[in-house]
C-alpha cells in the first residue's frame, strides 16, 4: 500500500483496511509506505516506510500480489508500469481532511470511465470501503489492464491533454 508523501494522515484507510485484515485473518505481509504514521494497527504483520526510493518502490511493485494505492496521477502511472495485477485505487478526500481539495476524485471519475465496467470497482471515491477491502482482498488477482488501456505512450499523451482540459474547468467552476 502506498498513499503518498502527502502532510494529510489516510486512517479512513487504513482503519476499513486493519478490520479487513483482522476479520478475514488474512496472513500475508502488508508493506505500507505513507509519511503519516500515526494510526495504530491492529494487524500485525506490517512492515512501514515512511519514503522509498523509485527504485525499492518499483522493486516493491513487481513482487506484489495485491496493490492499494491513493488516487495520485503520478502512483497510479508507476503502479501501471510495474505492477502485475489490478490495483485498488482510494481518492484521499477534503471532507477526511486527506488532501486540500478533491483532484484525486476528480481524477478517478474521469479514469474510471474509461475503464470496462468489471474494472470500474477498482475505482474507490466513496461508498462503503471495507466492503470494498474485503471483496479486493478475497478475489483472485484480476491482471492489470492499465498499462494497455490508459498508459502506453499515444494515450498517455492523449490522456494527459484531456486531463489537463477536465481539470482546467473543473478549476474554473471552483473560482467561479
Amino acid at each position: 500500500m502506498t498513499t503518498g508523501t502527502t502532510k494529510f494522515s489516510f486512517n479512513r484507510i487504513f482503519l476499513a483496511l486493519d478490520n479487513v485484515l483482522i476479520n478475514t485473518n488474512w496472513q500475508s505481509k502488508l508493506i505500507i509506505q505513507t509519511t503519516v504514521p500515526l494510526y495504530k494497527w491492529r494487524y500485525k504483520k506490517i512492515l512501514h516506510y515512511s519514503s522509498l526510493t523509485p527504485n525499492q518502490l518499483i522493486s516493491l511493485i513487481k513482487k506484489s500480489d495485491k496493490i492499494i494505492v491513493h488516487g495520485g496521477f503520478g502512483t497510479i502511472n508507476l503502479i501501471s508500469k510495474y505492477g502485475r495485477s489490478m490495483p485498488f485505487i482510494v481518492a484521499r478526500l477534503k471532507q477526511f481532511n486527506e488532501h486540500v481539495n478533491n483532484h484525486q476524485a476528480e481524477y478517478l471519475r474521469f479514469l474510471r470511465n474509461k475503464l470496462p465496467v468489471d474494472y470500474q470497482k477498482y475505482i474507490f471515491i466513496t461508498g462503503e470501503l471495507e466492503y470494498s477491502f474485503k471483496k479486493f482482498i478475497l478475489e483472485k488477482d484480476p491482471k492489470t489492464i492499465l498499462k494497455n488501456r490508459m498508459f502506453n505512450n499515444q494515450k498517455r499523451t492523449e490522456l494527459m491533454l484531456k486531463l489537463e482540459n477536465y481539470l482546467s474547468a473543473y478549476e474554473d467552476t471552483i473560482d467561479s
